[in-house]
């Protein structure tokens, strides 16, 4: 069970799951014919809004860290991508750690590349986890 301090409860209004990205762009992520212009994930349960104590800064990425992510959502069966927002910045060095350490396999990208690689691995059948940053 995630910590629902991160997370709210999943959103499932509408979504057929798991969920595919219709489009993307500085508004947003559109899934299901919904706007999300918060930070999100896309798990195979569908879509969950992202939060986190400490404001979103360009150069600050800490914030993505395991607590946020949470245990039970992704494993070393599912690849992680991760959106960055508008341009590829590395994960801080805590969770990329953390991640290895857990053999979870991850990609970091610019969100735009993220919402394509998501939808092409969900195509092949894949098992796949989007953390996504608004662009």
């Amino acid at each position: 069970m995630t910590d629902p301090a991160h997370f709210n409860e999943e959103q499932k209004s509408g979504l057929s799951l798991p969920p595919v990205v219709e489009s993307y762009g500085l508004a947003g992520v559109k899934i299901g014919g919904r706007l999300w212009s918060e930070p999100i994930l896309l798990l195979p349960s569908g879509v969950r809004v992202w939060r986190h104590s400490n404001p979103l800064k360009a150069d600050d990425f800490d914030f993505l860290d395991e607590q946020a992510i949470g245990e039970q959502v992704i494993d070393e069966n599912s690849l992680l991508i991760v959106g960055m927002g508008e341009k590829t910045v590395f994960l801080g060095q805590k969770l990329e750690k953390s991640l290895q350490k857990r053999s979870v396999p991850f990609e970091v990208m610019a969100t735009s590349a993220a919402c394509r690689c998501y939808n092409l691995l969900l195509a092949e059948g894949r098992r796949v986890v989007a953390a996504l940053l608004p662009l």
